[in-house]
């Protein structure tokens, strides 16, 4: 019997070796790992493939693309990590499965710790494999062309940093689970830091934040694989890091340890499993069922959409936060902007109100990127939610009409959308004109600059709910939806936008001019003065969209989204 005792004893290997188990037991981790090693490979390709033949540049341009090659794929990485460890740990929590695994193994703090052991290891096996290939590559190309490329322990120390730094950000995915006990709320919460607050600090401070930008994980990372003479690449309207390598490493070990340490200590918590979630799916059965010789309108779906959302307490969340963003982004925005720094004295009259009216149409949209991703994902939640819990199934016995379901969904995020677009930004205009008559700028609440921009704003927000709903009713799972609005308005642009001045007069640039075609909404509330010229391109064939093209390319998502879910949503079974 002791034999037996003592066979069966709970080790720490056996526990990594049962989480190690259960991460390759599921499906999404083995794409993110394959992601992981193909992303930042094929963003080095690019890189280098824009590289001059060796008599029509300077040495140097070779170790810049180099270390350029070898660095522009950490940042994705680091967020493919991130996800990697919310889908570890955040599985079990919406299965619940987290209750079973406590039963088998009651040692919590081993547990976090095991998950986190896991996600590392494999977060910096893929990341190293990723860059380590892509930096090799790229060596090779510009030694092929007659470069010399930067030592070997400099371009080994890029390749280490990165892959060490996207481990780390995999362990906040980790921990920000744990805290969350949902996958989603993890999701939205992980996004926010490392996404949404760079931008976000950049946009409320400009250059005077240079200081609260560099502790932030994605400006770390970013210092950490940045080696001179090569430009950084940060996510679209961020700062640049000011910090040096090791600084950046020490900023991404503060984070990882203090998450970590968090999720050790919020795990001790009981964990209450989700008994009321079956009651919840018989009432919505009850409720869905049809009357028998009940007729089926559009306002009677219309209405029954509308509760759902106002009794879902992401959505209530979602549009709090949407209006808190708009608002106090735009009120932090103007006011810390005084006169002299939009013109330098002496200044024409005419210089100074093009500077002012310029100045209230940035500050009154300054909020719409972080409104933006809160407004995709309630569209998003509003859909995957239903197909989360089951819910779709007694909604369309109830409406069996499926375009009428799904477009009485889109009606309903986009009407909720508007009416807290709509309010915040007339607050914010409010705000930011009496903030900027009080430091001197003599801001008119009647300008061309408010009367272009509000309808802007509002309309940008209306369009990033519908694509939230419209990839939500495609991928059908909260998680995935989120990180395909992600990719979309954050990581893509990110990538392809530095290389449109690196592949310049290349044929390369046109693929790098496809980061003009995803949504940014910071280029479309762009004030374009009266008589302003607005060239489409750019020396060396570098495509630039004026701010009425780039709404257009934000109200084409959200409709190209629509369609495509209402084709998806028709033949697809639930």
């Amino acid at each position: 019997m002791l034999g037996r005792a003592q066979a069966g004893r709970l080790t720490a290997a056996r526990i990594v070796r049962s989480e190690w188990s259960k991460l390759w037991s599921l499906r999404s981790p083995a794409w993110i790992v394959g992601a992981l090693v193909i992303a930042p490979i094929v963003l080095g390709l690019v890189r280098t493939a824009v590289l001059p033949p060796l008599e029509e540049a300077e040495r140097v341009a070779g170790i810049r693309a180099v270390l350029e090659s070898a660095a522009i794929g950490a940042l994705p990485a680091a967020f493919l990590c991130a996800v990697l460890g919310l889908v570890t740990m955040g599985s079990e929590h919406s299965g619940d499965v987290i209750s079973g695994t406590l039963i088998a193994a009651p040692r919590r703090l081993a547990v976090v710790l095991a998950k986190c052991a896991v996600v590392a290891v494999v977060s910096l096996g893929a990341a190293l494999a990723g860059l380590g290939a892509a930096a090799a590559l790229a060596a090779t190309v510009a030694a092929g062309r007659g470069y010399g490329g930067p030592p070997a322990r400099e371009l080994a120390a890029v390749v280490g940093g990165g892959a060490v730094g996207a481990a780390l950000t995999g362990l906040l995915g980790v921990a920000a689970a744990v805290v969350a006990r949902s996958l989603v709320g993890a999701a939205v919460r992980l996004g926010c830091v490392l996404a949404v607050a760079p931008t976000l600090v950049a946009i409320v401070g400009g250059v005077h934040a240079t200081g609260v930008s560099d502790l932030l994980p994605a400006t770390a990372i970013q210092a950490v694989v940045t080696r001179a003479p090569a430009r950084p690449f940060t996510i679209e309207g961020a700062l640049p890091s000011t910090l040096s390598p090791g600084a950046g490493m020490l900023v991404l070990l503060t984070w990882s340890a203090g998450c970590v340490a968090t999720a050790l200590v919020v795990v001790r918590r009981a964990v209450t499993p989700r008994r009321g979630l079956g009651r919840r799916r018989r009432a919505a059965v009850g409720a869905a069922l049809p009357v028998v010789g009940a007729r089926l309108r559009a306002r009677g779906v219309l209405r029954s959409e509308a509760l759902k959302l106002l009794t879902l307490p992401a959505a209530r969340w979602c549009l709090a936060l949407t209006a808190l963003a708009v608002v106090g982004v735009a009120a932090l925005r103007a006011s810390t902007v005084r006169l002299t720094d939009l013109v330098e004295e002496p200044a024409r009259s005419s210089d100074v109100a093009t500077a002012v009216a310029g100045e209230q149409a940035t500050a009154i949209a300054a909020g719409i990127g972080v409104a933006q991703i809160l407004l995709a994902t309630l569209g998003a939640l509003v859909v995957t939610s239903e197909f989360s819990s089951g819910a779709i199934r007694p909604a369309l016995v109830a409406v069996p009409r499926r375009l009428v379901l799904l477009g009485a969904k889109l009606a309903v995020v986009a009407l909720a959308s508007l009416c807290v677009a709509l309010l915040a930004h007339a607050l914010a205009a409010l705000a930011v004109t009496a903030l900027e008559n009080r430091n001197g700028l003599d801001a008119q609440l009647t300008s061309r600059a408010v009367l272009s921009t509000l309808p802007k704003s509002v309309g940008i927000c209306v369009a990033a709910a519908v694509l939230g709903c419209g990839m939500g009713a495609i991928v059908r799972h909260g998680l995935a939806t989120i990180g395909a609005i992600v990719a979309v308005v954050v990581l893509v642009p990110s990538a392809l936008g530095p290389l449109q001045i690196a592949a310049q007069g290349t044929p390369l640039v046109w693929l790098a001019n496809l980061a003009q075609l995803f949504p940014s909404p910071l280029s479309a509330v762009q004030l374009r003065q009266p008589h302003e010229l607005w060239p489409q391109f750019l020396r060396g064939d570098v495509l630039q969209l004026d701010p009425d093209q780039a709404l257009v390319v934000i109200i084409a998502w959200a409709a190209g989204a629509a369609l495509a879910a209402m084709v998806v949503f028709r033949r697809r079974g639930v």
